[in-house]
């Protein structure tokens, strides 16, 4: 007597029915898999009202944040990143949500140069003589003098021309006689020597153009308490100057690229830099201004400006930037309508058209104009796997490795399987998953492999139950693959670890995960499926079940089925309904097969309700017999 009492088979459909296994169905809808009987997975309960179709749990904020159109989220250096497949890309910072990356200044600042300051003559001839009485230099000392010119303002040109002596004299007593007979001695001079990393002030008094009078006599060796020489330099530029303006936004170091100004010739002036554009981006809350020019090879810093002003005057020296150079000249934000927004390798990319576009590593906010690869078509997914980003599309995916955005290559996985739908791509345990014309599809950087086609065939065709259109999203939970058919209103269900495939009618219209919790979006609600105490609708078909063979005549007497609470049954012989019975009680209920149906070659049978299943067994015989 034929006895079924596991049914954990799951769903089969690319073989005849009479050819899978007895534990194995041809319809399995809404069942709870993981116990081995026929029993109802439980229906949904609402969750949280006043939701959008797309949405995602920032664990940071503790916050959903939803969207009626499609967009990508990526949590990345602890901000939220959403793609905008339509539109301009952003983040959350803070819970504020802006742009992503900040649009360049377009206005380009103006110079205006100050009137040229005379130029004083650089002084190249110092006479110093050691004296060994009346001083306290210590022996064993070299000692680094200039003398400079100071104009009408009392400024002075500090040149590059240094003196020096050393102090050999054997006494402990010594000091220095400084005279000089160099021709560009202008009327008022000062005399610098260097002493605790500082230029300090010995002598400042008139001067001649023969000779310094009078002779200035350094004997003191610590000069500590004497003034520098900050106080005596001309505040001005020399030489042919470019500025750079940013927009910067302090709270996350986010900068634009720069905008540039024309070049301006400056001789011992100042130069006054307008028309600073005020940014509209509200993350911006202030600007930096960099310049290119007289001892400078790189644009360097000038100065940070707050986002009001329009105007500044730049006099500082070349050797007075603190040395901060652009670094910004790449820093785009992202194009826009990017679609797929995902991360690897501390890099994001996304796809635009047939372009896959990247980061730098660890710059989720600036996307280079020329980090991107071509494709032959357009893309319509992403996934990531150990081994590189798998890039679909349609019928095709390739792989893409490298260790950063400049060594990224290209190569051809397979031509046969793609992605039909950039929303069912998940990842777990190191293998992507998604749907393809054929089926769910998976692989971990190698090999595409349709996971379902042996128990399911071909799953979407365009004439079939399962269309390319049809498919909405998927979600990974507890091991299981979730994909869902919209139109349908169904769900496939993959289980991985048990290799079980399950139909669920979930009734939504997009899946959702946060917490460890599967969420199910529906006109404005998230429910937290299977989280209510009431069972949903079971729907099992059995195997056709053919004995010692299809073309051998048979005798099916008595049914068997020991269940509990409602089910209904349809036995059906040959493919036709000849018996249905429904039961509410728990029992070993007895299903008697009218005596004139009880003949034929195979034996079916159909089950639903709420209730459970534990066992099925019927008489067969020989009907030769």
């Amino acid at each position: 007597m034929p006895k079924i009492n596991i049914f954990n088979g799951g769903l089969r459909t690319a073989q005849a029915p009479h050819l899978i296994k007895e534990n194995e169905s041809v319809a399995f809808v809404n069942m709870n898999h993981r116990i081995g009987i026929l029993e109802p997975i439980k229906d949904k309960i609402l969750k949280i009202t006043g939701a959008e179709k797309y949405g995602h749990f920032f664990t940071i904020d503790s916050l959903w944040y939803w969207s009626a159109t499609p967009k990508d989220f990526v949590e990345f250096q602890e901000r939220l990143y959403i793609g905008n497949r339509t539109g301009t890309s952003t983040k959350i910072v803070g819970g504020t949500e802006f742009n992503m990356g900040i649009q360049k200044p377009t206005d380009i600042p103006t110079i205006v140069v100050s009137a040229e300051t005379p130029e004083q003559d650089e002084v190249t001839r110092l006479d110093l003589l050691a004296g060994d009485t009346g001083g306290d230099i210590p022996d064993e000392t070299t000692l680094r003098y200039k003398v400079v010119n100071i104009d009408a303002a009392g400024k002075m040109y500090i040149d590059n021309t240094e003196f020096s002596i050393r102090i050999d004299s054997g006494t402990a007593t010594n000091k220095v006689f400084v005279t000089c007979t160099d021709t560009n001695i202008d009327d008022t001079i000062a005399v610098f020597r260097f002493f605790d990393n500082y230029w300090r002030k010995i002598y400042e008094g008139a001067g001649s153009a023969t000779i310094l009078i009078p002779v200035v006599t350094d004997s003191v060796h610590d000069i500590s308490a004497n003034v520098d020489d900050t106080n005596y330099r001309v505040t001005g530029l020399k030489g042919t100057y470019q500025y750079a303006l940013t927009f910067h936004n302090s709270l996350d170091g986010t900068e634009s690229a720069p905008v540039l100004s024309a070049e301006a010739e400056v001789d011992w002036g100042t130069a006054t830099v307008n028309n600073l554009e005020i940014a509209t981006d509200p993350q911006v809350d202030e600007r930096k201004l960099y310049r290119i020019g007289g001892a400078s090879t790189a644009f360097t810093l000038v100065t940070t400006l707050d986002n009001i002003v329009v105007s500044y005057v730049d006099s500082a020296k070349d050797d007075e930037l603190e040395g901060s150079l652009l670094i910004s000249e790449q820093n785009f934000p992202p194009v826009a309508n990017l679609e797929w927004l995902m991360e690897s390798y501390a890099m994001l990319f996304a796809a635009d058209g047939d372009k896959l576009r990247f980061t730098p590593i660890g710059e989720p906010d600036y996307w280079p104009q020329t980090y991107f690869l071509d494709f032959p078509r357009p893309i319509t997914g992403l996934a990531k796997t150990p081994i590189g980003i798998l890039v679909f599309n349609r019928f095709e995916t390739w792989l893409v490795t490298g260790t950063g955005p400049l060594s990224l290559t290209q190569q051809l996985l397979t031509g046969s399987q793609g992605c039909v739908q950039g929303d069912t791509v998940v990842n777990i345990e190191g293998s992507a998953l998604w749907v393809s014309t054929d089926g769910i599809c998976m692989s971990n950087g190698g090999v595409v492999g349709v996971i379902t086609e042996d128990k399911l065939g071909k799953l979407i065709t365009e004439a079939g139950p399962y269309k390319a259109s049809n498919v909405q999203n998927a979600v990974v939970y507890d091991e299981r693959y979730y994909v869902l058919m919209l139109d349908l209103g169904t769900t496939l269900m993959l289980d991985l670890n048990r290799q079980i495939i399950e139909q669920i009618n979930y009734d939504i219209s997009f899946f959702n995960k946060a917490n460890d919790i599967l969420y199910g979006f529906l006109a404005g609600d998230l429910y937290e499926l299977e989280g209510s105490v009431t069972p949903m609708q079971m729907q099992y078909s059995s195997p056709v079940y053919i004995g010692r063979g299809y073309t051998i005549p048979k005798v099916y007497k008595n049914f068997y089925v020991y269940s509990e609470g409602d089910i209904t049954i349809n036995i059906l012989i040959d493919g036709v309904i000849i018996q249905t019975d429904v039961f509410t009680n728990t029992d070993n209920h007895q299903v008697k097969i009218p005596h004139e149906k009880t003949r034929g070659y195979s034996l079916q049978f159909h089950i639903f309700g709420t209730g459970t299943v534990f066992e099925v067994q019927w008489e067969e015989g020989n009907a030769t017999q």
